[in-house]
């Protein structure tokens, strides 16, 4: 009976610990596509251009301008 006590508080532990690894390992892998430029599937999914999200109003619209340059000559 007295494991029954330890029960809770070990399966706390591990939740807490297994949910603690997983934001590193998340936080470790988004700064790590943020340095190379690497594009979210769901951005691919969506068609949106690389950047456009992320690097505000003025990278968006230079993108745009950019594109419609080379659709236009």
């Amino acid at each position: 009976m007295q494991t029954d006590s330890y029960l809770i508080p070990a399966l706390f532990m591990f939740t807490f610990i297994a949910a603690i690894a997983a934001a590193i390992y998340q936080y470790f892998k988004a700064k790590k596509a943020k340095t190379k430029h690497i594009q979210s599937a769901q951005a691919k999914a969506l068609g949106e251009r690389p950047g456009e999200r992320h690097g505000g109003i003025f990278t968006a619209h230079a993108a745009k301008v950019e594109e419609e340059k080379t659709k236009h000559p």
